[in-house]
């Protein structure tokens, strides 16, 4: 058979129906960026200190210095995660001994923040760390600031299974065998028995690639929902890793339907520029959002309306003809391109595919691939490995953004997440250049 895009070279290279899938497949992609650094915003750390509660009888001087004081940077500030004995500096208040000058203050006994922290929120007015969730209080902090970075990992768990998964879906064809249970008269105690002889139903799914871009799509957007309902650590992090699963699997289903369905010139601008620019500016609009949204709930909420707006452009992004031909259904792909000629106001030829192709075609058995195929032979396994290397180096190409966020101001933030978005922006540029 002719190759696809000889078929399909009386189309053009860039009308009107490849800059619609261009823009609206790029498009989708931007809610990706938003979770690909949200966690930087979410998990942000304030500056805090032990609370001291209310209702202990302190005077303002003792008050002042309930929190003993370390030395970072060259300059004394209190500690984090202690403060001295409020059974202790009580009493010395209600003798009305002045700190620093009648009780010697380094040689007080300390204790650890047992009310709990107080958070300055000149920055964050809540984040997953401060939290305080009706009965469940977070206080991801002191001993278990382990947690927050903990949960950047996971969400990186997930977004490597989800490369494993999503690829992989969306070339399935999913066979289901339905058997018939009858409740028969007979039995008296009106037991079930299996009749798969005589009912049985076999169903196939075929996933293709729409199907796994919109389920991926419903995954990423459904799950950031929910984990604004969090009522603690484990579920919000639970969820996380399946926002991560659904983040890398909504990329590559867009990634791989916009390959197909444009033009061989397009298809590296789209690769390259298309999908990495809207993706930095998802980096790059999630800082304002968070600028003017100081609340994680309910900035968690406003990045996932992208997400759902992007539900409506099921109507307009078809599935990939190049792949309905790979699995035999030809009319429906001859149906897909014939809409994109009418849409591009051309006048497509009575025949698409050649009869005797179709033939040849449909007496071959579609070819299904596994992932242990991109290093079965030399070539693949050179190019695999190539752009392994040719990742990792385009993703670590210095500092990270969310490098200790606990001590940014936002500003500080907003400036670091442009940059690495810039950053992505010039590096896919490059690649663009190179290749053309």
């Amino acid at each position: 058979m002719r190759d696809y895009d000889e078929v399909t070279a009386f189309l053009g290279e860039w009308g009107p129906f490849q800059r619609l899938i261009f823009f609206l497949l790029s498009a989708s992609i931007i809610p990706n960026g938003f979770n690909g650094m949200s966690i930087v915003f979410l998990a942000g750390t304030p500056e805090h200190r032990c609370l001291v509660p209310h209702t202990v009888n302190l005077s303002s001087a003792w008050r002042n210095h309930s929190i003993p004081l370390e030395t970072k940077d060259g300059q004394q500030v209190p500690q984090k995660c202690r403060r001295y004995r409020l059974a202790t500096i009580a009493n010395f208040s209600e003798l009305g001994l002045e700190p620093g000058r009648d009780v010697n203050l380094e040689q007080l006994e300390q204790e650890n923040c047992l009310d709990g922290w107080e958070y300055d929120k000149d920055v964050f007015l809540s984040t997953i760390v401060t939290e305080n969730f009706l009965i469940e209080v977070w206080d991801l902090v002191c001993k278990d600031d382990w947690k927050a970075p903990l949960t950047t990992s996971l969400f990186f768990v997930g977004v490597l299974m989800g490369s494993f998964i999503s690829g992989q879906l969306s070339d399935r064809i999913i066979s289901i065998t339905v058997a018939l249970l009858l409740r028969q008269p007979e039995c008296p105690d009106y037991t079930f028995i299996l009749e798969s002889m005589e009912f049985n139903v076999r169903m196939e799914t075929e996933f293709g690639r729409k199907n796994v871009l919109f389920l991926t799509m419903g995954m990423q957007t459904g799950f950031s929902f929910l984990q604004v309902f969090s009522v603690n650590f484990e579920m919000f992090t639970v969820l996380f890793v399946l926002v991560g699963m659904g983040q890398i699997s909504n990329y590559v289903a867009a990634f791989v339907l916009g390959t197909e369905i444009l033009s061989k010139s397009i298809r590296i601008i789209f690769a390259t520029l298309g999908v990495c620019i809207f993706y930095a500016f998802g980096f790059m609009v999630l800082p304002l959002f968070a600028y003017f949204i100081r609340d994680w709930r309910m900035l968690l909420l406003a990045l996932t309306v992208p997400g759902v707006l992007c539900g409506a452009l099921w109507w307009f992004i078809p599935e990939s003809p190049r792949w309905l031909v790979s699995q035999g259904r030809v009319k429906e792909a001859e149906r897909i391109i014939r809409r994109a000629a009418k849409f591009n106001r051309i006048v497509a030829p009575s025949t698409i595919f050649d009869p005797s192709e179709l033939q040849d075609l449909n007496s071959k058995k579609p070819q299904s691939h596994l992932i242990y195929d991109l290093v079965r032979t030399r070539n693949i396994r050179i190019i695999t490995i190539m752009s392994i290397i040719l990742w990792c180096m385009a993703a670590c190409p210095g500092p990270p953004c969310d490098e200790q966020p606990r001590k940014k101001k936002m500003d500080s933030l907003l400036l670091k997440t442009c940059l690495r978005a810039s950053h992505d922006g010039a590096g896919v540029q490059s690649v663009s250049d190179k290749n053309s």
